[in-house]
């Protein structure tokens, strides 16, 4: 089932491709699902590791994305870019 979580593809799709029926692809693919489901952290789980491992920003759906950011060079802690000239 790693076409349909991969890919998108329909039911109708894996069925034909795998030579077996809509209802069979259903089938496993909500047991795979579930499967992932039991290994995967909670969401507190998630965030707190996210929080400790100072990443800047998480995807809900479970994509973590590494970022690089500026850090602010003044005292204040804000980061700010410099402004741009206006398109006007």
């Amino acid at each position: 089932m790693p076409a349909h979580l991969h890919n998108g593809d329909t039911y109708a799709r894996l069925a034909a491709g795998f030579r077996i029926g809509v209802a069979t692809v259903c089938r496993y693919l909500h047991e795979v699902i579930n499967l992932l489901a039991q290994r995967a952290p909670s969401l507190t789980a998630a965030l707190w590791q996210l929080a400790w491992s100072h990443n800047n920003y998480a995807i809900l759906d479970g994509t973590v994305i590494r970022t690089e950011r500026g850090f602010a060079t003044s005292n204040t802690g804000v980061y700010s870019p410099a402004p741009t000239a206006s398109p006007h």
